[in-house]
């Protein structure tokens, strides 16, 4: 396949991008909207960028809020194997149900960015607390950039926070959801030493986003920890 020169260009610049100049950009968010300090959050693999620009500027992060987030990558295999382990017949039989619905052979003739879209779709069973949710609505309007995802989950293909130094000294919040088979809750087990102020949230009526699956005791506790955490 020939890409034509907007497609090229587009990979070109992609293929610039790296994990230094994606915290970078936060700073230069930062700096344009004039804030000396800035509370830092990310959500699933996007977390690990919300991550290293509290390790790369300290002193102007006031608190790192991570949601879902991955100390390393996580192997295929052992989230299948906690899956298979874990996930409840009742969830199995969901899960089952949503891939005789949306078939490979709808991936297939939907476009890239649908097709990704529809995968998400398809293995909610997986990311949601209740195993039939429909998460249609997320990605309605949504055109995910296929290219910039792939090159940044390369860049982070070998990281693990547990050797990233210096270590973040700011106040942490960590939120993981229980029933999170992309994330599993456990995978910090090992790495919780890895900062120093750590508050560790586990929501036990959330998959993989405690934010919208357990908005109102998110908040709160959220909010608190911010008050306590000045």
């Amino acid at each position: 396949m020939h890409q034509n020169p907007s497609e090229a260009d587009a990979a070109a610049k992609v293929d610039t991008i790296t994990l230094d100049t994606l915290v970078d950009d936060i700073e230069q968010v930062r700096k344009a909207l004039g804030f000396d300090r800035i509370a830092v959050i990310g959500h699933s693999l996007p977390s690990l960028i919300a991550l290293e620009y509290a390790r790369k500027y300290p002193e102007h992060t006031s608190h790192l809020i991570l949601v879902s987030a991955l100390p390393f990558i996580i192997p295929p295999k052992e989230r299948e194997a906690f899956w298979e382990s874990d996930a409840s017949e009742a969830r199995k039989l969901a899960d089952k149900r949503n891939l005789e619905r949306i078939t490979d052979e709808d991936l297939k003739k939907a476009s890239p960015g649908r097709a990704w879209t529809l995968q998400y779709v398809r293995i909610g069973a997986r990311y949601w607390y209740d195993p039939s949710y429909d998460s249609s609505w997320m990605w309605e309007g949504i055109a995910p950039n296929l290219n910039f995802m792939r090159h940044v989950t390369g860049l982070l293909r070998d990281y693990d926070v547990g050797k990233r130094t210096p270590r973040v000294t700011r106040p942490v919040f960590l939120a993981m959801g229980r029933y999170d088979y992309a994330v599993p809750y456990y995978v910090w087990d090992k790495r919780k030493d890895s900062f120093p102020n750590l508050s560790y949230n586990l929501f036990e009526k959330s998959g993989h986003f405690p934010m919208l699956e357990e908005q109102v005791l998110f908040d709160k506790k959220l909010i608190e920890w911010m008050k306590g955490n000045k």
